[in-house]
C-alpha cells in the first residue's frame, strides 16, 4: 500500500507540471473583403497610393465595432462591384452606391450612412438656363453609369443618355460636345469642381431628391447586414458619421 501511495503522488506531481494542458488560442477576427471603386472622391478613391474617402472611413469603423478586419479591394469598374459581390468574391460594397429597387434584387442594402442633397448640372450655356430636370428634355446628358443620376434620369422622358465609367470621362465628353449638359451628384461634384476648370460652362443645382448612400451585402448574408446596420447607427447616434461628413465636406 505505502508503494502505491508513493506511486499515485509521483504521478500527480508528472501531471501537475509535465501534463498541463494549454489554453485554446483566442479566434482571429473574421476578414470582410471591402469592395471600392476608385473614381467617385469625396467616397472612395485613390490619394497618394492609398485608397480613401467617406465610405472608406465609414465601413473601416463600423468593421471595428463589429470586430472584423478590413481587407480592401479596388474594382475597375462599378458595375462590377454587385457581380463581385453575388459571386463571392467580396463580403460588402462600399462605394458612394444608392440605393435603388433594381439593385435590392440582387443584393441586401444596410441603411443609408449619408442623406443625399441633390444634383449640379453642368452644361453649355447655349442650352438655356436649367430650372429643372424638364429642362434637360431634348438633349443629351453625360452621366455616369451606376451613379445616382442615372436611375434620377431615367424616370425623365425625352432624355438622351451619353453612359460613361468616370466622372472625369463625363466632363471630356461635355467639352468635346459629345453631350450637352453633364448631371452629377451635389457631394462628389464639389471635389469635381476643385480639379477641373468649368469656365465656359454654367452650373446650376437641381434640389431633387438623392436616395442617399449605403453599403451592399450578399442577399444570403442578413446576419452581415444586421450587425453593419446596428453599427451605423451607433454611428450616427454618437456622432461619428456627423465627425466625417465635416471631415470629407459633404455637411
Amino acid at each position: 500500500m505505502k508503494y502505491i501511495s508513493l506511486l499515485f503522488a509521483f504521478c500527480s506531481l508528472l501531471c501537475l507540471f509535465g501534463c498541463t494542458t494549454k489554453a485554446p488560442k483566442p479566434k482571429k477576427d473574421t476578414t470582410l473583403v471591402i469592395g471600392t471603386e476608385l473614381e467617385y472622391p469625396p467616397f472612395s478613391y485613390m490619394q497618394k497610393k492609398e485608397v480613401v474617402g467617406f465610405d472608406i472611413d465609414v465601413i473601416k469603423e463600423a468593421c471595428q465595432r463589429i470586430h472584423r478586419t478590413c481587407k480592401l479591394k479596388p474594382i475597375p469598374n462599378f458595375d462590377a462591384l454587385i457581380p463581385e459581390l453575388t459571386a463571392g468574391n467580396i463580403d460588402v460594397i462600399a462605394a458612394g452606391m444608392t440605393p435603388t429597387p433594381e439593385r435590392a434584387k440582387r443584393v441586401l442594402f444596410t441603411q443609408p450612412h449619408y442623406e443625399g442633397k441633390g444634383f449640379l448640372v453642368i452644361s453649355f450655356p447655349s442650352i438655356g438656363p436649367i430650372r429643372t430636370v424638364n429642362d434637360l428634355q431634348g438633349h443629351t446628358v453625360a452621366i455616369n453609369e451606376g451613379y445616382a443620376s442615372e436611375t434620377f434620369l431615367l424616370e425623365v422622358p425625352d432624355v438622351t443618355l451619353l453612359r460613361l465609367g468616370t466622372p472625369a470621362e463625363a466632363l471630356l465628353a461635355l467639352k468635346s460636345g459629345q453631350a450637352d449638359a453633364y448631371l452629377i451628384a451635389e457631394a462628389p461634384a464639389k471635389n469635381l469642381l476643385k480639379t477641373y476648370p468649368l469656365e465656359n460652362f454654367t452650373i446650376t443645382t437641381l434640389d431633387a431628391y438623392s436616395e442617399g448612400v449605403a453599403f451592399a451585402v450578399n442577399k444570403n448574408n442578413q446576419e452581415l447586414c444586421d450587425e453593419l446596420n446596428e453599427a451605423i447607427e451607433e454611428m450616427r447616434f454618437d456622432g461619428t458619421l456627423r465627425e466625417l461628413e465635416k471631415k470629407w465636406g459633404l455637411e
